[in-house]
C-alpha cells in the first residue's frame, strides 16, 4: 500500500473501544523511515479529539504541510511535526456492519504530497477489505476466548461434567468425566456417544433421558446407581437441554453428577 501511494509510512491503527485506547497494529515503511508503531500503543480516546472525529464519522483526513492544519487540531499538528510527517492521510477503515473499527493512515516525510482522488478511492476500497479482515480476526479471537471459558468452567466444576450435541455426541467434558469413561484425556471422548462408552443398558437409559429433556426443554435431577470400573456407585445427575439463545433451537443437552456413594450408604445404615 506504501508503495502503491507512494507513502514513505503507512500503518493500520485500531480502535479498542472496551478499553477506548488506539494501537497502531501494522506498519510498512522503507528501511531509511524510523517506526512509530510501538510510541502508538493503547493511547486514550480524546487525546487528539479532532481527528478521532472525523474517523468517527467516516471522514478522510488529508492535510499537507504544517501550515494547512485546521486551529483545533492543534496536538495533531505537533504530533506529525514531532514524528516528522509532511502530508498525512488518513482512511476511515468501517466494517460491513457500517461500524468505524479504525484507520489507514499514510504519511510522507521527504516531501509534501497531496494524494489524487483516484488514489482515496482506491485506498477507501483497501480500507473497506482491511475492515473485513479485522472483524474476522476479531470474531475468531472472541471465539476462542469463548471456548476458553467453557473449557475453564467445564474442568473446574468438582463433579463429572460433558456436553453433547443433538445427535448425542459428546462435545466436552471434564477429565473426572474423562476418568469415568475409562480415559485419561477428555479429548478421547470427543464425537463418541453414549453407546460407544456405556453397557448397552445404561446407554440406552441416558439417550431417552437426552431425548426427553431435548423435547420438554426441560432439565431433570436425579439418583443412578453405576457399576464403575467393577464398583457400585450413586450418582447424583442433573441433565438439561441446551438451547441457541439466538435462533430459540434445541441443539445438545448438558450434564453434571457428582458421587453421593457415601452419603447414600450412610442413608441406608441409619434406615436398618
Amino acid at each position: 500500500a506504501s508503495q502503491f501511494v507512494s507513502a514513505e509510512r503507512s500503518f493500520v491503527a485500531q480502535a479498542d473501544f472496551g478499553q477506548r485506547r488506539w494501537s497502531i497494529t501494522h506498519e510498512w515503511r522503507s528501511s531509511r523511515i524510523p517506526s512509530i508503531r510501538m510510541r502508538v500503543q493503547n493511547v486514550p480516546f480524546g487525546v487528539m479529539a479532532w481527528s478521532e472525529k472525523k474517523i468517527f464519522r467516516k471522514q478522510i483526513i488529508q492535510i499537507t504541510g504544517a501550515r494547512n492544519y485546521p486551529s483545533q487540531s492543534l496536538p495533531e499538528c505537533r504530533w506529525h511535526k514531532k514524528i516528522k510527517a509532511r502530508s498525512i492521510l488518513c482512511i476511515p477503515v468501517v466494517s460491513l456492519q457500517g461500524k468505524v473499527a479504525g484507520f489507514l493512515g499514510f504519511q510522507t516525510l521527504s516531501h509534501e504530497k497531496k494524494w489524487s482522488p483516484d488514489d482515496v478511492t482506491h485506498l477507501r476500497i483497501l480500507g473497506n477489505a482491511v475492515a473485513e479482515i479485522l472483524e474476522r480476526k476479531r470474531a475468531s479471537e472472541t471465539l476462542k476466548e469463548r471456548e476458553s471459558y467453557l473449557s475453564a468452567i467445564i474442568e473446574n466444576q468438582p463433579g463429572l461434567t460433558w456436553l453433547k450435541d443433538r445427535e448425542g455426541k459428546f462435545l466436552a467434558g471434564n477429565h473426572a468425566f474423562a476418568s469415568a469413561c475409562g480415559f485419561g484425556d477428555p479429548g478421547e471422548v470427543l464425537g463418541k456417544t453414549d453407546a460407544d462408552i456405556w453397557p448397552a443398558e445404561l446407554a440406552k437409559k441416558y439417550c431417552a433421558d437426552d431425548r426427553r429433556v431435548m423435547k420438554k426443554r426441560s432439565s431433570f435431577a436425579g439418583e443412578e446407581l453405576i457399576v464403575q470400573k467393577g464398583k457400585r456407585k450413586w450418582f447424583e445427575t442433573f441433565k438439561t437441554a441446551v438451547v441457541d439463545q439466538k435462533s430459540g433451537n434445541v441443539i445438545g443437552t448438558s450434564g453434571y453428577a457428582h458421587d453421593i456413594t457415601e452419603r447414600r450408604v450412610a442413608s441406608e445404615r441409619l434406615k436398618a
